[in-house]
């Protein structure tokens, strides 16, 4: 069986009835976001394959916490929290249309760890980021305004891959780019003049029709839609690749850096000029303020008050 993710349709690796392959179908769809759909299917599958059960009635506790515990063996905490709150979400889902046994739902049973509010993607320095922008600029230009785009705008990977030349566009005199964020939210954030003017550059540079609205900014060099052009978006493993790429060029061995690093430098420079939180929440298309402590540990052990004591 298949179900359709929007546009991407996923090959169901176990065997259900077509009830229940309903119910997990209409699942998937009534998330918001392509990302949490995806997300959401592979964390699914995962636990469906480790059980190799057929009928979601059948499913009980014991069921979870043997899944529960293979995934403390097997994988971060992170990776564990997020599982598991998928699963309460789709049981809850199977419990609205009640598909789980007489016993009713297994996940209330189930204690979720709770996750340290201080995020572990780790950042850089400044010159870190200059010395990898000085690589790229000098080895492609493509590659160059990308990796712009990241350390001075703080887009996920998912967003600038998406952005399409319809996107930027001016407001008030301004221009700006807007873009899909979390929850499908469509986030604006202004351009610096150099950086627009890089993007004219690159749009000049380009071999490709940069007058259709609907064109994608940045695709892939290797991905060819069905006509044999190059109208496919880059996709977030590509972006992940260019900037390690260009860490390890610039002798940058900060384990773990990826694309996300580059958002936590962002907001790091927000602080340390002493933006306030409403504007960087607005920025970085954030709701909530914890966001923000999440990603200023870096800066904590700096601004210590050990380092105010005298005698």
């Amino acid at each position: 069986m298949q179900v359709q993710v929007l546009k991407e349709s996923l090959p169901i690796t176990f065997e259900v009835s077509k009830k229940q392959f309903n119910a997990l179908a209409s699942f998937l769809a009534n998330q918001d976001s392509i990302h949490t759909q995806q997300a959401y299917y592979f964390d699914l599958k995962d636990f469906f394959n480790f059980l190799v059960i057929k009928d979601f009635s059948q499913i009980s506790k014991e069921h979870i916490i043997a899944y529960k515990n293979n995934l403390k063996s097997n994988y971060a905490i992170s990776t564990l929290v997020r599982r598991l709150a998928c699963l309460r979400s789709f049981f809850n889902y199977l419990d609205s249309l009640n598909l789980l046994s007489s016993e009713g739902n297994p996940m209330r049973f189930i204690k979720i760890p709770t996750l340290s509010n201080e995020g572990k993607t780790p950042g850089c320095s400044d010159d870190e980021v200059a010395k990898i922008l000085d690589i790229a600029k000098s080895t492609r230009f493509r590659d160059y305004l990308i990796l712009e785009l990241l350390f001075y705008l703080g887009f996920r990977s998912s967003s600038l891959a998406n952005i399409k030349i319809k996107d930027l566009i001016q407001e008030e005199g301004i221009d700006v780019i807007q873009y899909i964020g979390k929850g499908n939210k469509v986030n604006k954030v202004p351009l610096q003049s150099f950086i627009r003017a890089d993007i004219n550059e690159y749009m000049r540079a380009s071999r490709r029709d940069m007058t259709d609205p609907e064109a994608y900014l940045f695709v892939s060099i290797s991905n060819k839609d069905a006509n044999c052009k190059y109208n496919r978006p880059l996709n977030r493993a590509s972006i992940r690749d260019l900037i390690k790429k260009y860490a390890d060029l610039a002798n940058i061995k900060i384990p773990n850096f990826t694309t996300h690093s580059a958002r936590v430098v962002v907001c790091n420079q927000a602080i340390e000029k002493k933006e306030p939180d409403s504007a960087i929440m607005a920025f970085l298309g954030w709701s909530t303020p914890n966001m923000i402590n999440r990603y200023t540990r870096r800066r904590k052990l700096r601004n210590s008050s050990a380092f105010s004591i005298r005698y």
